[in-house]
C-alpha cells in the first residue's frame, strides 16, 4: 500500500529538517533585548546655521554592516573576528569617531550578538525573531513546488539577523518578516525581512526613520536564478509596503542593508520600480551634489558592484542629504576586513527651518537654537573634516 499524502509530506519534512538543522543550529542566537535612553540622556548633535540664519543643519552618520555572523558549520572560526568588530566599534565610540547609527545584518550566532552588544550603543533593537509571523499582506510567492532539499521546508530555523543600534533614543520599532512563500532556497532557513526604528534627534523637528533589511541571496541560496529573481521581486514589494506603512509617507527616512543586488540589473530594476527612496550613489554622482566620496566607484553603475546600499528621503519639514560616503573594515593595516562585507558609512546633512514647529515624537534641544553657540555652514566646511 502506498503512503497517503499526509504521511508523504511528513516524511519529506522530516528528511529536510534532518538535512537543514545542522546548518543553522550553531547559529540560532538569542536576540538582544531592546533598550533605549531618555531625551535627557541623549547627546545633542552639533547644529550649524545657514549664512542667512534661517536654516539649521546637523550631521548624522549611518553605517550598514553585514557581520558575517553565521554559526557553525556554515561558518566556523568567526568568534575572534566578531569580537574584534565589537571592540573596535567600542573604541571608536570612546574616541568620538563612531557612526551615530549602525544597521547590522547576519546577526545569527551568539558571537555576532556579543559583537553588537560590545559596541556599547545605548539604544538598540533587533528582529525579526525566528517565530515572528508577517502582519502585512503577502505580495506573491515563488512559483512551483517547494524545493525541500534546498531548504524550502516551510519552517524557519533562525531569525532575520537584523539589528539597529543608535546614540539617539529609539521612540518606536517594529520588525516584519517577508511572507512565508517569498523566499527561495537555503535562505528559507532564516526569517529574513525588515526592521524599523524611529529615532529622536535632540533639536530636530521630526524623528528620523531608519530601516534595515537583508534580502534573498542569489547563488548561495542553492536554487535557480529564476526562482531567486521572483523571490527578490516579491520581497522588494513587501519591503516597499513596510517602509510606506511605517514611514508615514512624508517622514525623513534612511533605508540601508544587504539587498543582494550585486551584478544583477534585473533585481535592481525591479527594486527601484517599487521603492521611491533615492539611492545614495544616484544622488552623489549628480553634478553639483557636493558629496565627499571616499570610495572607489568605477563604471557607469557602481551600485551594482556591492550588496550593501543606502537609500534616503526627505521629510515634510526636515531635508535629508548625503554629504560624505566612506567605508570601514575595508582591509589594510589599520582597517582590517573582519567580514566578507565592507561596512558602508554615509554622513547625512539634516536641515530644517529654525522656526519649524516640532512634532509630538521628538526630543527638544536642551537649549533653544537661537541661544546656542552655532557656526554657519561656510565656517563648518572651512574647518575641514577635523572640524566636523
Amino acid at each position: 500500500m502506498g503512503m497517503g499524502p499526509t504521511r508523504h509530506r511528513f516524511r519529506l519534512f522530516a528528511a529536510g529538517a534532518a538535512l537543514a538543522f545542522p546548518l543553522l543550529a550553531g547559529g540560532c542566537a538569542t536576540l538582544p533585548q531592546p533598550r533605549t535612553l531618555s531625551c535627557a540622556q541623549a547627546p545633542e548633535p552639533a547644529v550649524t546655521l545657514s549664512s542667512d540664519g534661517r536654516t539649521a543643519h546637523a550631521r548624522i552618520e549611518v553605517m550598514t554592516y553585514n557581520l558575517e555572523g553565521l554559526g557553525w558549520p556554515v561558518r566556523k572560526g568567526r568568534e575572534a573576528e566578531l569580537a574584534e568588530i565589537g571592540q573596535r566599534l567600542a573604541a571608536m565610540r570612546e574616541a568620538g569617531d563612531a557612526p551615530h547609527v549602525i544597521v547590522f545584518q547576519e546577526m545569527f550566532s551568539d558571537a555576532a550578538v556579543d559583537a553588537v552588544r560590545a559596541a556599547g550603543y545605548p539604544a538598540r533593537v533587533a528582529g525579526p525573531s525566528q517565530f515572528k509571523r508577517r502582519d502585512m499582506p503577502s505580495k506573491g510567492r515563488v512559483p512551483g513546488p517547494r524545493r525541500w532539499k534546498k531548504g524550502e521546508l516551510g519552517v524557519r530555523l533562525a531569525g532575520g539577523g537584523l539589528a539597529i543600534v543608535s546614540e539617539y533614543p529609539i521612540l518606536a520599532h517594529k520588525s516584519e518578516p517577508f511572507s512565508h512563500h517569498a523566499c527561495a532556497g537555503f535562505d528559507c532557513f532564516s526569517n529574513k525581512g525588515a526592521l524599523y526604528a524611529e529615532l529622536a534627534i535632540p533639536g530636530a523637528p521630526e524623528p528620523l526613520r531608519i530601516f534595515d533589511s537583508h534580502m534573498n541571496s542569489k547563488h548561495r541560496s542553492g536554487t535557480s536564478t529564476t526562482r531567486t529573481l521572483v523571490s527578490h521581486e516579491v520581497q522588494s514589494q513587501e519591503l516597499a509596503d513596510f517602509v510606506a506603512a511605517r514611514g508615514d509617507a512624508g517622514g525623513p527616512t534612511v533605508l540601508a542593508g544587504d539587498f543582494n543586488m550585486r551584478h544583477s540589473p534585473a533585481r535592481f530594476a525591479a527594486f527601484e520600480a517599487v521603492q521611491p527612496l533615492t539611492l545614495v550613489q544616484h544622488y552623489c554622482l549628480e553634478t553639483g551634489a557636493g558629496c565627499d566620496v571616499r570610495v572607489a566607484w568605477t563604471g557607469a553603475t557602481p551600485w551594482l558592484d556591492t550588496e550593501d546600499l543606502q537609500f534616503f528621503r526627505s521629510g515634510q519639514t526636515m531635508t535629508v542629504r548625503p554629504v560624505r560616503v566612506r567605508t570601514l573594515f575595508a582591509g589594510g593595516p589599520d582597517d582590517p576586513m573582519l567580514s566578507d562585507h565592507k561596512a558602508v558609512r554615509v554622513t547625512y546633512d539634516l536641515s530644517w527651518p529654525v522656526d519649524a514647529a516640532p512634532t509630538a515624537n521628538t526630543c527638544p534641544a536642551a537649549t533653544p537654537i537661537p541661544n546656542r553657540r552655532l557656526r554657519t555652514i561656510a565656517a563648518l566646511n572651512a574647518a575641514g573634516p577635523a572640524g566636523r
